[in-house]
């Protein structure tokens, strides 16, 4: 027996209805904003056969987009997002539901992007559906959402009543997600609360008020090297080849003492050609000084000879310095230091690359190298401690003999200034190393803070 058609309906009805019910309670299950608005866009289209969909935010008076349809991450560049924004900006003091139409539009006082986007959207789209979801608290200002709902082809009827009622149920799951975050933000300023945000912004500023008043020392660690307080560094005088190193690193030398030479046969070979060009016009000069006794023509001949033989004769002045300079020999008695000396032996270098240092034994110094950025430090009162890698367990002592005018650059790529320190412990050898504690001038515990929390967050 077929059923009446009242039955049909209401059980129709009872299946919209259940459905809603189900849908509502899902939503009052999802977590933060972007979870529900995507339950809303999509798995609304179980009761409502919509084509596209989207949740916007009005609350900030600027729209953006929370979920689209069909899409893990709302994008508010895309084509049909920016049409979506454009289209919804002048409805952020829609009271109920309403069907977009050029004259819904024209009575709104929509602006020429607006159109263009309800054009746009229309393209793909016969009705669109705005639906506000708003707080529901007093005033014209409160919060508010929209739902917009798209159907490529007329919907059938009912489909804006369903919609309703779809949007009064999310309505409340939507602001009980809002309200349920801004309530976790407010258990810390309930009244009487020992750690409200007022209460701990103020505790803040007391402590740092109070830490106004306690002085600090200013401690920072740097590096430094055991070396000699004087030394001479021998440099490449020209590019070249090095034929022999004479001595070996660590030996001792006297002044003037050959340290190593170039290979010179270029050199050689050079000057012994330049000397005979030079011969050879000179010859040239004489010959042709003889005919121009009886025609002048010749004399124009001899100026550019003449020039042509002075210029051989600076390039045997040249090479003749150079011959000159191909010994590297000792500026002073002491200990001579050559990087990779076995290395130098055919080895081309060139003009300022450092060759060898000379160290005067005797006096040792320690040379700290303090990072630019821990200047702060460098007072006429500060102190320093040193500690040899070997000997961590006893610093060593010493005065400050110079702190350079400006930080240098160091073979680590670092800028730093370097401070000399004449010790008087000299049971040391040359080339120990070690950390130095630089102490400086005292200072406020709060300024001491102040001054390291920027520069963290200026590195940021």
């Amino acid at each position: 027996m077929a059923e009446a058609p009242e039955i049909r309906s209401l059980k129709g009805k009872l299946n919209v209805i259940s459905t809603v019910m189900r849908l509502g309670n899902e939503a009052f299950r999802r977590h933060g904003l972007g979870g529900l608005g995507l339950h809303v866009v999509n798995n609304s289209r179980l009761l409502v056969r919509f084509d596209r969909s989207a949740l916007v935010d009005m609350r900030s008076g600027r729209p953006k987009l929370i979920a689209v349809m069909g899409m893990a991450e709302a994008d508010n560049n895309t084509e049909y997002g920016l049409n979506v924004l454009r289209l919804v900006a002048g409805f952020g003091d829609l009271k109920e539901k309403v069907q977009v139409t050029e004259e819904i539009l024209a009575e709104r006082g929509a602006n020429e992007d607006t159109l263009d986007a309800f054009a746009s959207l229309q393209e793909s789209a016969s009705t669109i559906f705005v639906m506000p979801l708003r707080d529901q608290g007093e005033g014209p200002e409160t919060p508010l959402f929209l739902w917009v709902v798209e159907f490529v082809e007329v919907p059938p009827a009912g489909t804006d009543s369903v919609l309703q009622l779809l949007a009064e149920t999310y309505n409340n799951a939507l602001w009980s997600s809002v309200y349920s975050r801004r309530r976790f933000t407010q258990l810390l300023s309930v009244s009487g609360r020992m750690f409200s945000p007022m209460r701990v912004f103020l505790y803040i500023v007391g402590l740092f008020i109070l830490s106004l008043f306690f002085r600090v020392q200013q401690n920072v660690a740097a590096d430094f090297e055991i070396v000699p307080e004087e030394k001479a560094t021998l440099y490449a005088p020209y590019d070249g080849a090095i034929k022999q190193v004479y001595f070996r690193s660590g030996s001792d030398v006297k002044s003037g003492d050959l340290i190593m030479a170039y290979n010179t046969e270029e050199i050689e070979f050079k000057l012994a050609d330049a000397q005979a060009s030079y011969d050879e016009i000179t010859a040239r000069v004489d010959y042709v000084r003889r005919q121009a006794f009886t025609d002048n023509t010749h004399l124009g001949e001899i100026k550019l000879l003449s020039i042509q033989r002075e210029k051989e004769k600076i390039n045997i002045e040249k090479m003749k310095w150079y011959l000159q300079q191909s010994s590297i020999r000792a500026t002073r008695a002491g200990v001579v230091v050559i990087d990779d000396d076995e290395r130098w032996e055919g080895k081309a270098v060139r003009t300022g690359d450092r060759l060898a240092e000379i160290f005067t034994p005797g006096h040792l110094i320690a040379a700290v190298y303090l990072n630019e950025k821990d200047a702060s430090v460098i007072d006429k009162d500060m102190g320093i401690a040193l500690y040899l890698h070997t000997k961590p367990e006893t610093p060593l002592t010493g005065d400050v003999l110079s702190i350079s005018p400006k930080p240098l650059l160091q073979k680590n790529s670092q800028y730093c200034y370097v401070i000399k320190i004449g010790l008087s412990n000299q049971n040391l050898i040359f080339g120990m190393r070690g950390v130095a504690r630089v102490s400086g001038p005292r200072v406020s515990l709060g300024y001491y803070l102040f001054r390291n929390l920027v520069l963290w967050w200026r590195k940021l």
